[in-house]
C-alpha cells in the first residue's frame, strides 16, 4: 500500500454484503412499484406519508427544503464531485478514485433508465415544478452516493469515521425527506434512491479493495489451492446475495397480494395471478443459491461437506423445478401441479436433511473426542426438523400457510447462517527455501 492509500473498509466482505443488501432492497421496491396496483399497500403508505408532510408545511421549512433541493442538484453536486476526483488524482489515490468514479457514474446511469421504465407519476400538489418521472429520486441517489462515497474514500476506516458517517447519513436523510416534504417524490422513491446511492458507494469500494487484496496475495505467495479458496468465497457471497433477492421477492409478493392472508394461504398460491413471474424468480434465486452453497461446501475438502453439498444441489434442482412448473392445475394442468408439489416437497426434505447432517451431527475435536454442535445453525436445523414433522398434519388445517412460512423462514435462516460462516479450505504451510525466514501458507 502506498503512502497515499488507506483502507476504505476493515471488514470488506461484510461491507460488500451490506451494500448488496441495500441494492436488493432497492430492486424489490422497484419491482413492487413497477407491478403494484394503485391501491397496493406500498401506495397506501406513500399516501399517508405525503399527507403528513403536507400537514407539516410552513414557510420557513419550505424555504429550507428548497435550499436542500439546490444542494442536491447538479449545480452543487457536479463541481463537488469534480473537485474530489481531481484531488484524488492529484494525490494518486487510484483505488479511491476508481471507487468514487465507479459509484457516481453507475448511480447516474441508473436514474434516467429507471425513470423511463417505471414512468411513475409525481405526487399531486408539488411545491416545485418538475417534468420527469417520479421513481427513483435522483436527488436521493446523488446525495447518498456522494456523501457516503466521500466518507469512504477520504476518511480511513481505521480513523474516526463514525462521526463523519453520521453526518453523511444525516445529510442524505434530510435530502430525502425534503423531496417528500416538497411533494415532488413519494416516500418509496427516496428510499429506493438512498438504497441505490449508498449501496453503490459501498459495493464499489469494498469490491475494489477485495480485488486488490486478492491480486496482492497472489503476487506475494505461491499458494497451491488458492483458486479453491477464492472460488469458495465467491460461491459463498453469491449464495448470500441470491438468498436475499429471493426473500425480497417473497416479501414483495406479500405486499402485492394483501388478498392472500399468510395464515391460511400457502406460498405457492402467490404463483397464481398476475405476479406469478415474481414467485418464479424467488424460487429460482433460492434454488441457485442452494446450488452455489452446495458447491462451496463440497469444495471444503471434508467428506461431510461433499455429502451435504450433494444434498443441497439436489434441493436446489428441486426448488428450480418447483418454480418453473406452475402450481395452478386450472392453468397448467394436473401433471404440472404434481411436478411442482413433488419437487418442492423433495427440496424441503433434502434441505432439512442437509441442515441436520451439517449442523447437528456430532463432530470430532482435534483431541479425538466427539461433541455436539450447539450453535445457532444447529438450533435452526433442529427447529426445521420439528416444523417439518408438524407440516403434514397442518397441511389441511387453517394454519397451513403459517406453518409453511415458519418452516421456510427457519430453513432460509439456516442457509444464510451457514453461508455467512463458511470459510475457505485451510491451506498447508510450506517454506520457501529461496527466501530464508519467509513462510508461505497454502
Amino acid at each position: 500500500m502506498t503512502s497515499g492509500e488507506h483502507a476504505m473498509f476493515v471488514r470488506r466482505r461484510h461491507a460488500l454484503v451490506a451494500g448488496l443488501v441495500l441494492l436488493a432492497v432497492a430492486a424489490t421496491l422497484t419491482i413492487v412499484v413497477a407491478t403494484g396496483p394503485t391501491g397496493s399497500v406500498l401506495q397506501a403508505a406513500d399516501d399517508k406519508w405525503l399527507a403528513w408532510m403536507i400537514d407539516l408545511r410552513t414557510p420557513w421549512l419550505t424555504r429550507l427544503a428548497k435550499g436542500m433541493s439546490v444542494l442536491g442538484g447538479p449545480l452543487v453536486m457536479a463541481p463537488l464531485r469534480l473537485t474530489v476526483i481531481a484531488a484524488l488524482a492529484w494525490r494518486r489515490r487510484w483505488l479511491q478514485l476508481g471507487a468514487f468514479l465507479g459509484a457516481t457514474v453507475t448511480s447516474e446511469l441508473c436514474i434516467g433508465p429507471l425513470k423511463a421504465i417505471i414512468d411513475r407519476p409525481r405526487p399531486p400538489g408539488a411545491a416545485l415544478i418538475t417534468d420527469s418521472a417520479s421513481f427513483p429520486s435522483g436527488h436521493a441517489i446523488a446525495s447518498s452516493v456522494t456523501a457516503i462515497g466521500l466518507v469512504v474514500v477520504l476518511v480511513p476506516a481505521a480513523g474516526r469515521r463514525t462521526g463523519w458517517t453520521v453526518v453523511a447519513a444525516l445529510f442524505a436523510t434530510l435530502m430525502a425527506m425534503s423531496r417528500t416534504y416538497l411533494g415532488v417524490h413519494w416516500a418509496s422513491d427516496v428510499i429506493a434512491g438512498a438504497c441505490i446511492g449508498t449501496g453503490l458507494a459501498i459495493v464499489w469500494s469494498a469490491a475494489l479493495e477485495l480485488e486488490r487484496e486478492r491480486r496482492r496475495r497472489g503476487r506475494s505467495t505461491h499458494e497451491v489451492g488458492g483458486s479453491v479458496g477464492s472460488r469458495t468465497a465467491t460461491l459463498r457471497v453469491a449464495s448470500i446475495v441470491l438468498l436475499i433477492v429471493g426473500v425480497a421477492c417473497i416479501a414483495a409478493l406479500h405486499l402485492l397480494r394483501p388478498d392472500l392472508p399468510p395464515g391460511g394461504h400457502r406460498l405457492s398460491e402467490y404463483a397464481i395471478g398476475p405476479y406469478g413471474l415474481l414467485m418464479t424468480v424467488a424460487f429460482t434465486c433460492i434454488g441457485v443459491a442452494m446450488l452455489a452453497l452446495g458447491w462451496a461446501l463440497a469444495s471444503t475438502g471434508e467428506r461431510r461437506g461433499r455429502i451435504v453439498g450433494g444434498i443441497l444441489v439436489a434441493a436446489g434442482v428441486g426448488m428450480i423445478t418447483a418454480g418453473i412448473w406452475h402450481t395452478d392445475p386450472r392453468r397448467s394442468g394436473v401433471a404440472a401441479d404434481t411436478i411442482h408439489s413433488t419437487s418442492s416437497a423433495l427440496a424441503t426434505m433434502a434441505l432439512i436433511g442437509a441442515a441436520v447432517i451439517w449442523s447437528v451431527v456430532r463432530v470430532r475435536d482435534p483431541d479425538g473426542t466427539r461433541r455436539a454442535r450447539t450453535d445457532l445453525a444447529a438450533v435452526l436445523a433442529v427447529a426445521a426438523c420439528v416444523l417439518g414433522a408438524l407440516s403434514p398434519p397442518l397441511h389441511r388445517s387453517s394454519l397451513t400457510g403459517l406453518s409453511q412460512r415458519l418452516l421456510w423462514l427457519t430453513l432460509l435462516a439456516w442457509l444464510l447462517v451457514t453461508a455467512w460462516r463458511l470459510t475457505p479450505p485451510v491451506r498447508r504451510a510450506v517454506s520457501d527455501t529461496s527466501a530464508p525466514g519467509f513462510t508461505m501458507t497454502r
